[in-house]
């Protein structure tokens, strides 16, 4: 689609969003909100994106926070970690809502029959964490409609110890910004299965999609997928 306006990565979001009717993001957007469109891919601001997603297509009727949620490829496959920099300053009910979220996506776009969710945490121990992970570990206990496994190590995250890892939007941020970038995307590279470098499917009735994530002397690529706005239920990539 023609667009005349471009909403640079260091716009302010919120005012960008609302003045350059005209830039693809905003267009974009629209054309999902009018259901014209089945989804909206962008590489321009993550948060221009999150912005537009509420303001233009608006979230699920719910949904507290809308949260960034890559699938990241591990020793195991791949994992969904949610949140990974849309809401630095996250409470417990919405960490549950993340985890909530990220297995509808788990088990209906990757796949996976009773994924396993699990929390960062610096230690397996229940008692261990900050207060915001200690206050979130038994709700999501709580859960039935969840397969909560407990808390995940960061040394852990590389081999899939679960399939959606939560944790507030900070520290997963930094951690997903350090290894998506070389030196230490090349020293990821090492340890994953060749069929991982070269591609990992998913496919269910009604979604089917391939995301390849290349590693050679550049850093690897992540697909990123913004949970909680509206979209068709329906739809095929």
């Amino acid at each position: 689609m023609p667009a005349s306006e471009v909403i640079e990565t260091g716009a302010p979001p919120v005012e960008s969003v609302r003045t350059k009717k005209d830039s693809s993001l905003v267009v974009g957007l629209k054309l999902v909100k009018e259901q014209k469109a089945d989804a909206f891919v962008s590489c321009g601001s993550t948060g221009a994106v999150l912005v537009g997603g509420q303001l233009i297509a608006g979230k699920i009727k719910g949904v507290k926070r809308a949260p960034l949620a890559p699938v990241i490829p591990t020793v195991n496959g791949a994992m969904l970690l949610v949140d990974c920099g849309a809401n630095v300053d996250a409470r417990a009910e919405q960490l549950v809502q993340f985890a909530k979220m990220g297995s509808i996506y788990a088990e209906h776009v990757m796949g996976i029959k009773n994924p396993r969710v699990g929390i960062v945490n610096i230690g397996a121990e229940e008692e261990k964490g900050n207060a915001l992970v200690k206050e979130t570990y038994p709700l999501l206990k709580e859960c039935s409609d969840i397969n909560f496994i407990g808390n995940v190590e960061a040394r852990e995250i590389p081999y899939g110890p679960c399939d959606v890892l939560v944790c507030e939007a900070f520290p997963t941020n930094a951690s997903h910004t350090m290894t998506s970038a070389p030196p230490c995307g090349i020293s990821l590279a090492s340890i994953l299965p060749t069929k991982l470098i070269s591609s990992h499917s998913f496919n269910n009735g009604n979604v089917s999609f391939t995301r390849a994530f290349p590693f050679s002397s550049s850093a690897p690529i992540f697909t990123i997928a913004t949970l909680g706005f509206l979209i068709p239920t329906t739809f095929s990539i």
